[in-house]
């Protein structure tokens, strides 16, 4: 589906909106909440790991369905390799790990959570501008 429409209605709710959708093969159209919206993010977009406090961390698995992870600090760098659009409840990012990190080269899995667009902005639904709630 694709959002169909520049208008965004802010709900009640912190960081919840109405936007209008559209399905891929226009068979129908109508309104839904932002949350539990996930976007696609191409491959080669650089993403940065963005912890809610400055000594967070992120986890990178490298294989999704066995025991072990990476730690990614705050400020990691990692590119997308692909998404898994259906991942479920299991993380839907391929990456890799980039810049100046001395686990820079490998791959694995992450959720899209805690990361942001490398020069911008998180890669959850947001309002067009941030400081402007409608």
């Amino acid at each position: 589906m694709t959002i169909g429409s520049d208008e965004i209605v802010s709900s009640n709710w912190l960081g919840e909106y109405f936007v209008f959708i559209r399905a891929d093969k226009a068979s129908w159209s109508g309104w839904t909440y932002s949350l539990g919206l996930h976007p696609y993010i191409p491959a080669n977009t650089r993403v940065v790991v963005h912890t809610a406090s400055p000594g967070g961390s992120g986890t990178l698995w490298p294989d999704r369905n066995a025991a072990g992870y990476i730690d990614l600090r705050n400020g990691t760098t990692l590119q997308v390799l692909r998404q898994d659009t259906k991942s479920g409840d299991l993380p839907g990012l391929y990456v890799q790990i980039t810049g100046d990190s001395p686990d820079a080269g490998k791959k694995g899995w992450v959720y899209s959570l805690g990361l942001d667009v490398q020069g911008g902005g998180p890669l959850l639904f947001t309002s067009p501008s941030a400081t402007e709630w409608r």
